[in-house]
């Protein structure tokens, strides 16, 4: 048994690849992505230094017209005596408001079954059994009830 063990453990050391094997194979498949990524944005029709160009143009914008000169106040009126009353007001009345009906019609929930009377008759729900003996219980013994 002993001499299978030697003999697989010197065939995997034989096939294991040497450091400088390892380092051309990464950088082979290093180059193959990098090629594969150029022609894929060649074949797109990328053009990233067109975008950028269109991005940093110039462009001139007009200031906002000032503002209108403010109105001049209006000069009090001189006919109407100082700290008089206002005239009166006319009436004004609130325009009648109605609900609208609802537009969504809850259902009404079905009612409950219910037995006419509490704790009568034999049912599974009530813990009743087939045995006979004292007691409510499932199996016939205890005293609860249910």
């Amino acid at each position: 048994m002993h001499g299978i063990v030697r003999v697989g453990a010197l065939m995997a050391a034989a096939l294991q690849p040497d450091k400088r094997q390892r380092l051309a194979s990464a950088a082979g498949v290093a180059a193959f992505h990098a090629l594969l990524g150029y022609f894929l944005l060649v074949g797109l029709g990328y053009d990233g230094a067109g975008k950028a160009a269109d991005a940093l143009k110039l462009f001139d914008v007009a200031a906002p017209p000032p503002p209108p000169p403010p109105e001049p106040p209006r000069p009090d009126r001189e006919d109407a005596p100082k700290e008089a009353a206002a005239p009166p007001a006319l009436k004004a009345e609130a325009a009648p408001i109605a609900a609208p009906p609802p537009e969504v019609r809850l259902p009404v929930p079905p009612p409950v079954a219910a037995a006419p009377a509490p704790a009568v008759g034999r049912d599974a729900s009530r813990g009743a059994s087939d045995r006979p003996g004292t007691g409510s219980g499932a199996g016939g013994e205890g005293t609860g009830t249910g």
